[in-house]
C-alpha cells in the first residue's frame, strides 16, 4: 500500500476535490492490488470527479427542463439513459 507522503496535500497539489487520501485508504482496503503508485490514487480521484460532474450536470439540466429547482434520482436516471456515455459505463 501506498503510505508515503501526506496525500490530503496531494488533492490540492492535484487541482482535484475529491479527496485523494480516501480514495487511496479504499484502494488498499479493497485489496484490489497491494501496492499501486500516488499518480493511480490522484487519476482514480479525477475520474469519479469528472463522472460526477458530467451526472450533475446533465442531471441539473434535466431538473431545469421540467423546471424543478432539485434534483431527484429520476433526473439522475433520465440523465443516464439518454446520454451514451453514461449508458455504456453504468449499464
Amino acid at each position: 500500500a501506498y503510505l508515503l507522503g501526506d496525500l490530503n496535500s496531494d488533492t490540492s497539489k492535484s487541482g482535484i476535490i475529491f479527496p485523494v487520501g480516501r480514495v487511496a485508504k479504499n484502494l488498499s482496503s479493497t485489496k484490489i492490488a497491494s501496492k499501486y503508485s500516488k499518480s493511480s490514487a490522484i487519476w482514480v480521484a479525477a475520474v469519479l470527479q469528472y463522472i460526477t460532474c458530467e451526472l450533475l450536470e446533465l442531471s441539473g439540466n434535466m431538473a431545469n427542463q421540467v423546471s424543478n429547482k432539485r434534483i431527484t434520482p429520476d433526473h439522475i436516471n433520465q440523465a443516464v439513459r439518454t446520454d451514451d456515455e453514461l449508458r455504456n459505463t453504468f449499464f
